[in-house]
């Protein structure tokens, strides 16, 4: 689909039509074509619509074009220069002409002559005619002016040309052959004139001037002749205002057509008219005219759709009267039934509603082909459709057959629904099915009986734990109790708490109701036993007092409280009696803890001076030491010391325990080193003295050798034999190695250079490989080099440095030739290296010319800067030597042109190729000649041929009779002299000449000197006797002269005609009898089977001989 709506805005306003069968100008173009330049070639422009210009390029001035359209009735205008230029030709297709100029045409296709546009596709062909001529003349007519066509003849021959005198400039016609397979070429100004149309009948053209116009009529593309008789007419298209188009019968929403479920109909909305007032959008923009439909709404899901019809269309679907309308559904492209620009439409339907469906355009017409159809929507089912329950009971209705549900009343969704009716109700379910999401629905109906009343008595409705009652029901037929599930109208019940009692009665119908009694159950006192202190330490008192009743009795003589020592752990219990009178009892254990055994621990019972230690009791659950010691946390003695430490257990019982804890002094520790200061990685040992132990920190051993890393101080810590520490510290200086270079006077030399090494940063240097510091010496390959550097306090350290070796480049010279001809370039290419500098001011891989033999160096250079060198001649041949001598004029003729040098290469301009060239044409002749070197030379000569003039002749009769007057010699070019016998100046004298097949021979010589000849023959026969009268009773003979075939027509009433042929020794030829001949007569005769020569056709009619001399030309 061409997507071109706003193609069409821009066509709606700025596309200005003109009068009838205007020339239409569109301002929107399509696509481009080449125009065929082979003889019945075509080319297509696809898709074009009827408001859109094509350029059509390489069309060339006097070629005779024919534009048809797939559409029949489109109308075509062409313009040249630009899309806007002159009119070259306009009319309803097939459109003919023939452009006055070369290059683009600009063809405007319009739906009508009114310029009508119409946005749908059709393919624009261009085919290229050969046009045809003929040299006889038959028939003419001034071109009409008015829309009724004329007839020019009735009996022309295919093989001659009609005369249109009078056609109006610009005017558009069309010229027909009543036999169909006639082709025309249509020429201006003259009968050999340009080239106007060329096509098959009937063929239209446009007269771009005023004047007279000439009809070539062939029997077929091939310029064929035909001697039969057709008849030629010619029609003014433009002359007349086209009738208005008649619209669909079922145009306008009144004339809607009903159509069936389901059913195909074939429509068009070709002229259809746009409804008033306007249809409202549905879905989509109503804008262009359509046509209308009508169905009736059968409760299932209906379809529109134009599937099968390739046009960009809309449907819309309404209900209401015409004029006010209702919108249903539309759609423009890519419908629910088919994609694309084919509309379609999906609507569900209410029984015995009438929609009505509008088809219109997407701003185009077309032929269509409207689907309606349906899908039948399942109608929901529901289960149970009818049931009965008691007030305020559930039931569950279950509809299926459908994909979604919706439940009223109560506007509820889904399949199932639990529903508890007040009373009787009927529901209905609108049942959705998912394909066509049309609904139908369904009903069930759910009957609400009534429940009994319910009533209960008691013979006591409050009880103490333990105790029992009697309830009683009455008020339905059968009854349930609960808790319990008991039964019957009266039950005794002994709850053991206060209870509600529910009875369900069951009436007749089966529906229930219940009643409630509450049977209050007064609990026993809940009686509480507590003790001053659950537990005590040996020795201690307590008292136990009662709670939760009036009064209270203890067992083991206590007096309720009332304080005493227990000596022992006991259980004790109280029994309390309420204001109710219920008794209960309860019960308090008296625990008698003993006193706990407590412990005094030290973490060492023997510390060094300064060293800590950590007391820790032990027995209890919490202690206290004498001396602000603090339990289990270390702290340091400053002498040997007992400590008293008090504990108290978990029962809050106390109890107390000693210990004893003696300090030592610490040893005197000393810290030495081999040596005081040394060079980075030498060794050195360190040494502990004053005790029996050392540990030394930085992972040192004593009196082992190790390496130092850092200028550092040491610590060693020594321990005497009774376990006590110290420590003394010992530094070690560690001076770094010097930072010693290497460096080298060129890190890369080339094969056979010297480099210098020289090291830095100390004060004494020494090199490998023999090499003096700071003296040069010759590399032979890559190398590192290792120098050895020593400072003033002694310390050494190395550095290196290397020295690459780069090899000479291997350098090539090559020349693009060996050997080059003189005055030819060469380019020189070094190879090997990276730059490249040649002697002779030669610039690398640059052409340059050589003028002799010569060797060039070439020095390349490396990206290391080594240089090589090498070197390749160039020979440099000579070139032959051409002369085709000095231009030459003549008449006629040949010439011979010779380049010489035998043995080489020849090519001439006129792609010869020999030494000799023979020339027969005039021109600038060229030769290149080429030698044994491939060198070339070349040279040119101007050759004048004048071509000796084309002469022609005729004789006003190529047969006569030897009486007859003189005829008339014609000769071309004119200033000509004739010759012959029987020729005096232009004229031939037959008597002169006499019998038989005479020449006369035509002589002409041109200005520059140049001469032709040309001769004509004419045939003298005797004729005896014979006289020849003028025809009359409307008889006449065409074409005369001719090819043996001939007409003879009468245009008057003449009864019995007879017609005899006769040659010129008397002979017939030809004889037929005619009967009943009236005006309009019209015979064909054929002497195909005589030779050219004279003939007398003698006509006899009502008595009366009439005789014509027939000329046959073969």
């Amino acid at each position: 689909m061409k997507n071109k709506y706003l193609k069409f805005l821009i066509a709606l306003f700025l596309l200005v039509p003109s009068l009838a069968f205007s020339q239409c100008n569109n301002v929107i173009s399509w696509s481009s074509a080449v125009a065929p330049s082979v003889v019945n070639a075509t080319a297509t422009i696809f898709c074009h619509y009827a408001e859109e210009w094509g350029p059509w390029s390489s069309c060339v001035s006097g070629n005779a074009y024919r534009v048809t359209s797939t559409v029949a009735t489109d109308f075509i205008t062409v313009r040249s220069g630009s899309s806007g230029g002159p009119v070259v030709a306009k009319g309803v297709q097939p459109l003919s002409f023939s452009p006055s100029t070369s290059g683009t045409l600009y063809i405007h296709i319009n739906a009508n002559s009114n310029c009508l546009t119409q946005l749908s596709c059709r393919d624009i062909t261009m085919q290229l005619l050969a046009p045809c001529l003929h040299a006889s003349a038959f028939g003419s007519a001034v071109a009409p002016t008015s829309g009724t066509p004329i007839t020019v003849t009735t009996c022309a021959y295919g093989g001659e040309y009609t005369t249109i005198t009078g056609a109006a400039a610009l005017a558009t016609y069309t010229t027909a052959s009543s036999i169909g397979t006639d082709h025309f070429t249509i020429r201006s100004g003259s009968s050999n004139g340009p080239v106007v149309a060329v096509g098959p009948s009937p063929i239209t053209w446009t007269a771009l001037s005023g004047g007279t116009y000439y009809q070539h009529c062939s029997s077929s593309a091939g310029c064929a002749i035909n001697a039969a008789c057709r008849t030629i007419t010619i029609l003014c298209q433009s002359c007349f205002t086209p009738p208005p188009p008649t619209p669909p019968a079922n145009d306008l929403c009144a004339n809607a057509t009903a159509l069936a479920i389901p059913s195909t109909t074939a429509g068009t909305n070709v002229n259809a008219t746009v409804e008033s007032p306007a249809p409202p959008t549905c879905v989509t923009t109503y804008s262009q005219p359509g046509v209308w439909y009508t169905v009736v709404g059968n409760g299932n899901q209906l379809s529109a759709s134009l599937c099968n019809t390739v046009w960009d269309s809309k449907i819309f679907v309404y209900t209401g009267i015409c004029g006010s309308f209702t919108c249903v559904t539309g759609n423009d492209d890519n419908g629910p039934i088919c994609a694309g620009s084919g509309a379609s439409v999906n609507w569900c339907s209410t029984l015995n509603t009438t929609y009505r469906i509008l088809v219109t355009g997407y701003f185009s017409t077309s032929a269509f082909t409207l689907n309606i159809a349906t899908v039948v929507v399942p109608t929901p089912v529901v289960t149970p459709a009818t049931v009965s329950i008691c007030a305020g009971a559930s039931t569950t209705l279950v509809a299926s057959g459908s994909s979604t549900y919706t439940w009223n009343p109560g506007n509820l969704s889904g399949a199932s629904q639990a529903l508890t009716p007040a009373t009787t109700t009927t529901y209905t379910v609108t049942g959705t099915d998912a394909t066509t999401t049309c609904s139908k629905t369904a009903t069930a109906t759910v009957t609400v009986n009534p429940s009994p009343v319910v009533t209960t008595t008691a013979t006591a409705t409050s009880i103490c734990i333990g105790a029992s009652t009697t309830i009683t029901a009455s008020g339905a037929a059968t009854y349930t109790w609960m808790p319990g599930n008991l039964t019957g109208a009266s039950v005794t019940v002994s709850p053991t708490s206060t209870t509600t009692y529910t009875v369900t009665g069951t009436n007749a119908q089966g529906c229930t109701n219940t009643s409630t009694r509450i049977i209050t159950v007064n609990p026993l006192p809940v009686v509480t036993a507590t003790s001053s202190s659950a537990a005590v330490c040996a020795g201690g008192s307590v008292t136990l007092t009662g709670g939760g009743a009036t009064s209270y009795v203890w067992n083991n003589n206590v007096v309720n409280a009332v304080s005493f020592v227990p000596t022992a752990t006991a259980t004790y219990m109280v029994t309390g009696t309420n204001a109710n009178g219920c008794v209960n009892t309860a019960m308090t254990t008296v625990t008698v803890n003993p006193l706990p055994t407590v412990t005094a621990t030290s973490s060492s019972a023997a510390v060094c001076a300064g060293g800590s230690v950590t007391l820790t009791g032990g027995g209890a659950s919490t202690y206290a030491w004498d001396n602000n010691v603090t339990d289990a946390v270390s702290f340091v003695p400053t002498a040997t010391t007992t400590y008293m430490v008090t504990g108290t257990d978990a029962n809050g019982c106390v109890n107390t325990a000693m210990v004893t804890v003696t300090v030592n002094a610490l040893p005197t520790v000393t810290a030495t080193s081999s040596s005081a200061a040394v060079c980075a990685g030498d060794s050195v040992a360190l040494t502990g003295g004053g005790t029996n132990m050392y540990a030394w920190d930085n992972n040192v051993m004593n009196g082992v050798y190790f390496i130092p890393t850092a200028t550092t101080t040491y610590m060693v810590t020594g321990t005497d034999s009774i376990g006590c520490s110290n420590t003394a510290m010992v530094t070690v200086t560690v001076n770094a190695l010097p930072t010693v270079t290497a460096t080298s006077s060129s890190a890369a030399v080339c094969a056979g250079d010297s480099v210098t090494l020289t090291g830095g940063g100390t004060n004494m240097y020494m090199w490998d490989n023999n090499v003096m510091n700071g003296v040069p010496f010759m590399p032979i390959v890559t190398t590192t080099y290792m120098v050895t550097g020593t400072d003033s306090i002694g310390c050494s350290n190395t550095a290196m440095v290397t020295v690459t070796v780069n090899a000479l480049p291997t350098v090539t010279a090559t020349s693009s030739s060996a050997a080059v001809c003189a005055g030819d370039s060469i380019m020189l290419t070094g190879g090997g290296a990276s730059t490249y500098v040649w002697d002779n001011n030669v610039m690398d891989a640059v052409s340059f010319v050589p003028t002799a033999t010569t060797t060039y160096m070439v020095t390349g250079t490396d990206s290391n800067g080594c240089a090589n060198t090498a070197s390749t001649t160039v020979a440099v041949n000579a070139l032959p030597t051409v002369s085709l001598g000095p231009d030459i004029t003549q008449c006629g003729g040949t010439v011979v042109l010779d380049a010489g040098n035998i043995g080489a290469i020849y090519l001439w301009s006129d792609l010869s190729t020999s030494q000799t060239n023979t020339v027969s044409a005039s021109g600038s002749y060229t030769v290149i000649v080429t030698d044994v070197n491939g060198c070339m030379g070349m040279d040119d000569a101007t050759i004048t041929i004048n071509a000796n003039p084309t002469v022609t002749a005729s004789a006003s009769s190529a047969v006569v009779c030897v009486d007859d007057a003189a005829v008339t010699l014609t000769g071309a070019p004119t200033g000509g002299t004739w010759t012959g016998p029987g020729v005096t100046g232009s004229n031939f004298d037959p008597a002169t000449a006499g019998l038989g097949a005479q020449v006369a021979t035509y002589n002409y010589t041109d200005s520059i000197g140049c001469s032709g000849t040309a001769s004509v023959s004419i045939q003298v026969d005797a004729c005896i006797g014979f006289v020849e009268n003028t025809l009359a009773n409307g008889v006449s003979v065409y074409p005369n002269p001719n090819n043996g075939s001939f007409t003879l027509s009468v245009n008057a009433n003449v009864g019995d005609l007879t017609i005899k042929i006769t040659d010129m020794q008397g002979r017939v030829v030809y004889a037929s009898v005619e009967n009943n001949v009236n005006a309009g007569f019209v015979k064909q005769i054929s002497l195909d089977t005589q030779s050219s020569g004279m003939y007398l056709m003698h006509i006899i009619t009502n008595g009366e001989q009439q005789t014509k001399k027939i000329s046959v030309q073969k």
